[in-house]
């Protein structure tokens, strides 16, 4: 695979059904990541795609963005972070609170490493920025976490990345809920009782903190939907999101679509204000246990709204791939029947001239395919 021309965009778009990442090219050798996840070797699919054409990780990946802690969103950041120490470190403005990172320590009343992978990954990131001398950059609606001026790149747009969210009702209710969390570990404390955390946040779940983000080109833009939900409040979501940005300025002619195209993340005036019609939409499953994102009735309504629809993979992973042989020898002695529910990782890649990007060149890798409007 080559790397991109100077004056090239590019939106690679990974997931192999547990997990999302996304990593683009923004011109001239200058490359974002969102989120990160695991390819089929259990390696950070991000340093695997770079590494494999020509990037140099420590000066050319200028930001990387934690969008929010679900696992299916972090697994291997704080390996990327280590790789690419010139890059700008971004997370919801809720993380860096240090009575979040107290939560994360006494969540279950475990030690760090028997946290879900999510926040234990949180933390191993937050603990490399303070070790290495670097500073993680809180981000809540409408902060601009990185940019160019005009000119500064080959392709000579202005350039600017735009978080569209956390709103800030989203992010008042996660500080509620954390005060609420500290009055409880006093009284646990005052009683000598366990300090065991609140598993679920409430009023301000995971989802709610997660990081939009809409990319400009000047003239051209795509929308990051993240994990954004559609929560029914003007102030909170997508609802939010439209209310500040429909209607006021150019839509955008692509869509990575929120949550795994869940129902519950679908909102009318994304389409109708925020994006071009017909435009190009890629989503990334989710699979865990019996819930599967997704779902038939999904995939219809996102082709069906797109003019051309693409999830990042549709084949799982045999069995034998995904287990050593003497955790085979197990499963197959205990006579324990194990599905295959776990998804290769597969990418949709968009190439094109920032200048048109009618002329987009859209690449399948691996498992990737284009949605049907209709199953088959």
């Amino acid at each position: 695979m080559s790397h991109p021309k100077p004056e090239e965009i590019e939106v690679s778009i990974f997931g192999p059904g547990l997990g999302e990442c996304i990593v683009i090219h923004l011109g001239s050798r200058n490359w974002i990541i969102l989120d990160s996840c695991l390819d089929d070797s259990k390696n950070p699919v991000a340093l695997t795609y770079l590494n494999e054409i020509g990037v140099d990780l420590n000066s050319e990946v200028k930001a990387i963005i934690a969008t929010h802690w679900d696992d299916d969103h972090i697994k291997g950041m704080s390996q990327l972070l280590k790789s690419c120490g010139a890059a700008e470190f971004a997370i919801s403005a809720a993380l860096r609170d240090s009575e979040f990172r107290a939560f994360l320590r006494v969540h279950d009343n475990q030690p760090v490493d028997s946290l879900d992978r999510g926040g234990t990954e949180i933390l191993k990131c937050l603990e490399h920025l303070k070790d290495s001398g670097r500073r993680a950059t809180p981000v809540l609606e409408r902060v601009k976490i990185i940019d160019w001026e005009r000119g500064e790149l080959g392709h000579g747009k202005e350039v600017e990345v735009l978080a569209l969210s956390p709103s800030a009702k989203q992010f008042d209710e996660h500080v509620v809920w954390l005060t609420e969390f500290r009055e409880e570990l006093k009284r646990r404390e005052k009683e000598g009782r366990p300090r065991r955390a609140k598993t679920r946040l409430v009023g301000a779940t995971r989802n709610d903190l997660s990081i939009a983000t809409i990319i400009r080109f000047e003239d051209v833009s795509l929308i990051l939907g993240a994990d954004v939900e559609e929560r029914g409040d003007i102030e909170m979501g997508w609802s939010r999101i439209v209310d500040l940005h429909g209607g006021k300025e150019r839509k955008s002619w692509a869509l990575k679509v929120p949550h795994h195209g869940s129902k519950g993340a679908h909102h009318d005036g994304v389409w109708s204000e925020l994006l071009t019609e017909g435009p190009i939409s890629v989503v990334t499953p989710w699979r865990r246990g019996g819930g599967k994102l997704p779902t038939e009735e999904d995939c219809i309504r996102l082709a069906q709204l797109s003019g051309a629809a693409y999830l990042t993979s549709d084949q799982t992973l045999p069995v034998k791939r995904r287990y050593d042989r003497e955790t085979l020898k197990l499963i197959k002695h205990s006579g324990v029947k194990v599905d295959s529910v776990r998804y290769r990782c597969g990418c949709v890649r968009l190439r094109f001239p920032v200048s048109d990007p009618g002329s987009v060149e859209v690449e399948l890798l691996n498992t990737a395919v284009q949605l049907a409007h209709s199953p088959e």
